[in-house]
């Protein structure tokens, strides 16, 4: 490659009808004391983390511009994420307490299923909460969970999609801050 690099010079200054006995620039090698390419690149196509993280969070802003994320760690964390979204998590993520903007899911790659679904976080702008409309698991938390269970069901029957389902387990909780 350099060759033919310094062999362009070369030719550049004959159309140019350049003397050669011009000190012509050489290009000179990048250092070999780089690190190798697997030290600066993820380079497999297995992760294997037992755990994998997303975030899917909407925005609206003050142009009235709005937005839907989702964004995984890895790619294969995105992937799941949106997977999860098609077997009922956007149906879920109607039925989420307002104020809430971004959740957090956790992917359990060692499950008993292909991967199990957690939402560890619900978060607002302002605050963090459970989004079954509670801030701590109270009977009403599990209450409110269980009815949305059942309306995402009963949507997933009426749409014929019953099999696409994915469990979702809400672990989320409001953390004291520090």
């Amino acid at each position: 490659m350099l060759a033919l690099v310094n062999i362009l010079i070369m030719r550049l200054a004959k159309m140019l009808r350049v003397s050669r006995h011009i000190d012509l620039p050489t290009i000179v090698p990048p250092s070999t004391n780089l690190l190798p390419p697997d030290h600066l690149w993820y380079d497999s196509d297995v992760v294997g983390d037992r755990y994998g993280y997303a975030i899917i969070s909407a925005y609206k802003d003050l142009n009235e511009t709005q937005g839907f994320i989702v964004y995984g760690y890895m790619a294969e964390d995105t992937y799941w994420a949106c997977y999860a979204l098609r077997g009922g998590g956007a149906e879920w993520l109607q039925l989420l307490q307002p104020g809430v903007t971004t959740v957090v899911l956790e992917m359990d790659y060692n499950s008993i299923h292909t991967v199990a679904f957690h939402v560890t976080e619900c978060l607002g702008p302002f605050t963090e909460c459970t989004g079954a409309f509670t801030s701590f698991k109270t009977s009403e938390y599990y209450s409110n969970i269980a009815c949305g269970m059942t309306e995402v069901e009963q949507e997933a029957h009426d749409l014929g999609i019953c099999y696409k389902l994915v469990e979702l387990d809400f672990c989320a909780q409001v953390h004291p801050d520090p």
